[in-house]
C-alpha cells in the first residue's frame, strides 16, 4: 500500500504544467456555464412570451407582483413595517390576523415592479427566477465535473413538461429550488454555519422551507453512515437555528406560527380535503404523470441502478440524492405541485450515481480507497479531483470529446423531432407526402446514416450516448412545443378588465365585492385595490376563520341557495356581486335573477356584475340596468393607485 501511495504522490507531483490544466480546466467549466446559461434563458423566454398575460394557469402571479408593489410603495413611503392586508376581511387573512409567508420573495420581486408595465414586470422576474433554478441545478453538475455536463443540460431541460409550465408561473418555487440547491452545496461542502442564514431567509420566503429542513436531516443520516458518526451540526444550524429565528424574528410573529400549524393541518392529509382547493394540491392521473415526467422516471430509474454504496464515503452524494428525490417524487404522486421540484432532482440523482462509473472507466485513481484518497489530499487542490499524468491536451480532447457527444446527439435529435413532428400531426401523411417531403426525409436520413457510421467508427460508447441525447432532444422540443401552446391558451392580461374597472368607477371604495370564485381574487386585486373581497388565495382561509360561512358560500356560488340576495347583503355585506361567467355558476346566475333581488350592472364575454337591490322585485330582464346615482362615484380611483390605508367595509356583516 505504501508503494500505491509514493506511486500516486510521484505521479501527481510530475504532472505536465498542472497549473495550465487547472487555467484550461476554469475557462471550460466557464463556458459550459455560459452555453448552459443561454440555453435555459431562452427557453424560458421562449415559453413566458408565449402569451401577453402573467403566466400561467390561474392568477396568483397577478397578485404577488401586485403585492410586492404595495410593499414597496410602503418601504419607500419610509415605514419598515408592510402594509396592512384589507382585502379579505372575512378569512383568516384579515387585517388584523394577516401572513405575509411569501414576504422575502415579495422583496425580490420589488425591482421588477419598477418597470413601467407591472405585467412584463412580472414575466422578466418569472424568466429570471426560473432560469436562475434550472441553471442552479446545471451549475452543481460543473461544479462537481459530472462528466458530460452539456448532456445532463439537455436532460434537465427536458426532464418534465408539466416542470417546464409550472416553472413558468410568476410565483416562489423557483427561489424555492435555489434555496434547495444552495442549500445542497452547503451539506457537501461541510460549510454547516452559512445554513443558519440561508434557513432565515427560506423562512421568509416560502412555507417550502421544510424541504430544507428534510434535506438536513438526509445529509445527517448519510454522514452516520458513509463516515459511521453522528454530525449534529446541519441540524443545529437549519433546526435549531435558522428555522425558529425566521419564525421569531419576523414582522408577523406569532400569526406566522399559527398559518404555518394550518397549513399543515389542512394540506399534509391523505384523505379528501374539507372545502375545494386548488387543483396543485391534488394528484395527476397516474399514466399522464409518467408520460410527461418520462425523462425524470428514467432518470430515477438509472440512479437507482447506477448506485454503488460500496465505497461509502463516495457513496454519500449520490445517496443524498437518492434519498432526496425519492421522497419529491413521493409527494409529488399526491400532489401535482410537487412536479415543480422533483424532476431536476431526479436528473441530478442519475448524473451523481453515474459518476463513479465515468470516472471509473477513465481515472485509475478514482479506484483507491478512501483512505489512501483521504492522504493525498495535501498534494491535490481541495476543490478538484485529482490530476492525472494527463498532457494539457488530453485533457482538451477528452473536454471536446464529451461536447462532440451533445452537439452530434443535438442534431440528430432536430431531425428526429421533425420527422416525428409530421407524424405527430398527420398520421396519415405517409400515404401523402409530396416529392418535398421525400427529399427532406431522404436526407434526413443520410445525415441520421452517416453521423451513425461516424460515431460507431470512433466509439460504440459514443454513439449510444449521442443516440440519447437525440431521444432527449426529441422529448425537450415536443415538451417546449407543448408547453408554449398550453401557456398560448393562458387568459390574456385584459381579462376581467371591464367589470373591474365599471366596479371601481361605480361602486364606492371600501365596499364588499362578493366574487363567486375565490381563486378570481388576485386578479380583481390586480385590477383594484379599492374594494375588499369575500373570498381569495384559498378557499381554506374562509373555512378556517368561519366555516359556518364557508359551507354559505359553497352553496351561494353553486346556486344550492335559491334566494341568495339577503345571504350576501346580510351574511357577507355586499351590495354587489361579480362573477365569472363559467359553466359551474350558471345555476347561480339563474338563482340569483328568478329571485327578484338581483339586477344586472354589467357583462361581456368574461363577467358579469349584479347589483343587489333594496327590495325584492320582479325577476330582472336579461338587460343592463342603470346604477343608482347615490353608488355612483364623481371622482373615480384612478388605475393603478394602490389604497394601502385599512378598508372600511360599509356594510360589515354581523359577528358570528
Amino acid at each position: 500500500m505504501q508503494d500505491v501511495r509514493e506511486a500516486v504522490r510521484a505521479e501527481v507531483k510530475s504532472a505536465g504544467e498542472p497549473l495550465d490544466v487547472l487555467a484550461s480546466e476554469r475557462f471550460i467549466r466557464a463556458l459550459y456555464l455560459l452555453v448552459g446559461l443561454a440555453a435555459i434563458v431562452l427557453v424560458f423566454r421562449h415559453l413566458q412570451l408565449s402569451t401577453q398575460g402573467v403566466c400561467c394557469g390561474d392568477f396568483d402571479g397577478y397578485y404577488h407582483i401586485k403585492w410586492s408593489q404595495l410593499l414597496w410603495q410602503r418601504i419607500s413611503s419610509g415605514h419598515l413595517t408592510p402594509p396592512a392586508f384589507t382585502w379579505l376581511p372575512l378569512t383568516t387573512l384579515n387585517p388584523k390576523d394577516y401572513v405575509d409567508h411569501h414576504l422575502f420573495f415579495h422583496i425580490l420581486q420589488i425591482p421588477f415592479t419598477w418597470f413601467g408595465d407591472l405585467r412584463m414586470g412580472a414575466k422578466v422576474a418569472s424568466i429570471f427566477y426560473a432560469s436562475l433554478a434550472l441553471f442552479s441545478c446545471y451549475w452543481l453538475i460543473v461544479r462537481y465535473r459530472i462528466r458530460y455536463p452539456l448532456c445532463w443540460l439537455i436532460a434537465l431541460l427536458a426532464c418534465s413538461a408539466p416542470f417546464l409550465y409550472r416553472l413558468n408561473m410568476a410565483k416562489a418555487p423557483p427561489v424555492a429550488i435555489i434555496f434547495m440547491v444552495i442549500g445542497i452545496y452547503l451539506l457537501f461542502e461541510k460549510k454547516y454555519v452559512w445554513l443558519a442564514p440561508l434557513t432565515f431567509l427560506f423562512v421568509w420566503t416560502y412555507s417550502l422551507f421544510v424541504t430544507l429542513l428534510a434535506a438536513t436531516l438526509v445529509w445527517t443520516c448519510v454522514v452516520a453512515w458513509s463516515e459511521r458518526r453522528f454530525e449534529g451540526r446541519p441540524l443545529l444550524w437549519t433546526w435549531l437555528v435558522g428555522f425558529p429565528l425566521g419564525m421569531i424574528v419576523n414582522p408577523y410573529f406569532p400569526k406566522n406560527i399559527k398559518l404555518l400549524i394550518e397549513h399543515i393541518l389542512m394540506k399534509a392529509r391523505s384523505g379528501n380535503f374539507t372545502t375545494a382547493v386548488g387543483t396543485e394540491w391534488y394528484p395527476y392521473e397516474s399514466w399522464y404523470l409518467l408520460g410527461s415526467c418520462f425523462v425524470a422516471f428514467v432518470a430515477m430509474v438509472v440512479g437507482y441502478v447506477a448506485y454503488n454504496g460500496q465505497d461509502r464515503k463516495r457513496a454519500a452524494r449520490p445517496l443524498f440524492f437518492l434519498i432526496f428525490s425519492t421522497l419529491l417524487m413521493l409527494a409529488s404522486f399526491r400532489y401535482r405541485r410537487f412536479v415543480e421540484y422533483w424532476p431536476p432532482f431526479a436528473v441530478l440523482f442519475a448524473a451523481f450515481s453515474l459518476q463513479p462509473l465515468f470516472e471509473g472507466i477513465k481515472n485509475a485513481a478514482a479506484r483507491l480507497p478512501s483512505s489512501v484518497m483521504d492522504e493525498l489530499l495535501p498534494f491535490l487542490d481541495r476543490h478538484e479531483p485529482p490530476l492525472s499524468a494527463q498532457s494539457k491536451e488530453r485533457e482538451r480532447t477528452r473536454h471536446w470529446n464529451e461536447s462532440e457527444v451533445a452537439l452530434i446527439g443535438f442534431s440528430l435529435g432536430v431531425i428526429l423531432y421533425f420527422i416525428a413532428l409530421q407524424f405527430y400531426y398527420d398520421p396519415h401523411f405517409i400515404r401523402r407526402f409530396n416529392a418535398l417531403l421525400i427529399e427532406a426525409i431522404a436526407g434526413a436520413l443520410i445525415i441520421v446514416v452517416g453521423l451513425s457510421v461516424y460515431l460507431f467508427y470512433r466509439h460504440w460508447a459514443k454513439a449510444s450516448a449521442a443516440a440519447a441525447v437525440a431521444v432527449l432532444c426529441a422529448i425537450l422540443f415536443f415538451n417546449i412545443h407543448e408547453t408554449a401552446k398550453s401557456i398560448a391558451e393562458d387568459r390574456g392580461p385584459d381579462y376581467y378588465e371591464g367589470g373591474m374597472q365599471w366596479i371601481a368607477e361605480n361602486v364606492q371604495p371600501g365596499q364588499m365585492i362578493f366574487n363567486t370564485d375565490w381563486d378570481d381574487f388576485p386578479k380583481m386585486f390586480y385590477l383594484d385595490t379599492t374594494h375588499a373581497y369575500a373570498s381569495g388565495l384559498d378557499p381554506t382561509y374562509l373555512l378556517d376563520q368561519n366555516a359556518e360561512l364557508s359551507k354559505l358560500y359553497v352553496d351561494i356560488t353553486l346556486g344550492n341557495e335559491k334566494d341568495p340576495g339577503p345571504l350576501i347583503r346580510d351574511r357577507f355585506g355586499a351590495r354587489y356581486v361579480f362573477s365569472d361567467n363559467e359553466q359551474v355558476h350558471d345555476n347561480f346566475y339563474n338563482a340569483a335573477m328568478d329571485s327578484g333581488w338581483f339586477g344586472k350592472v354589467y357583462e361581456d364575454e368574461e363577467c358579469t356584475v349584479l347589483r343587489i337591490r333594496d327590495e325584492k322585485g320582479v325577476p330582472a330582464p336579461d338587460e343592463i340596468e342603470e346604477a343608482s346615482e347615490d353608488e355612483t362615484q364623481p371622482t373615480p380611483p384612478q388605475q393603478g393607485e394602490a389604497n394601502t390605508e385599512p378598508l372600511e367595509i360599509n356594510e360589515a356583516p354581523p359577528q358570528q
